[in-house]
């Protein structure tokens, strides 16, 4: 990736640059996701979701998922490589807050690709 400073900073700047829509729905939550599983970009709904302060850069993926989901996790991850990338539709899957309590959310997930790394972009709502 460039250099720190040139990269975005706010999920309207990543979303442009990969070519995906704007998200209008101020119910959906956003977190692009990098390659290793570092979360990289949030908007502040998905902090609001996840219940974080501002910053969720210290995370990765599996710190919001309840232990025993995981496999179900790797299964949607799995069947949406199979799907050109995308995994559409209502997924509602469990998800862990900052307190550790457990709630769930529908999902969609996006794959791109930004200056050779994989990147993934997750959509989340509260069921």
């Amino acid at each position: 990736m460039t250099d720190e400073t040139d990269q975005p900073k706010t999920v309207p700047q990543i979303l442009d640059i990969l070519g995906l829509p704007e998200i209008t729905d101020p119910e959906v939550g956003v977190l692009v996701i990098k390659q290793d599983g570092s979360i990289w970009i949030t908007n502040e709904r998905a902090n609001e979701i996840f219940n974080f302060g501002r910053d969720m850069s210290e995370l990765t993926l599996p710190d919001l998922i309840p232990e025993d989901s995981r496999g179900y996790h790797q299964y949607l991850f799995d069947s949406r490589i199979q799907q050109g990338g995308r995994l559409r539709g209502s997924h509602v899957v469990p998800a862990i807050d900052s307190k550790g309590g457990v709630f769930y959310v529908e999902i969609e997930m996006e794959k791109e690709e930004y200056e050779g790394e994989t990147l993934h972009v997750v959509l989340v709502k509260l069921d």
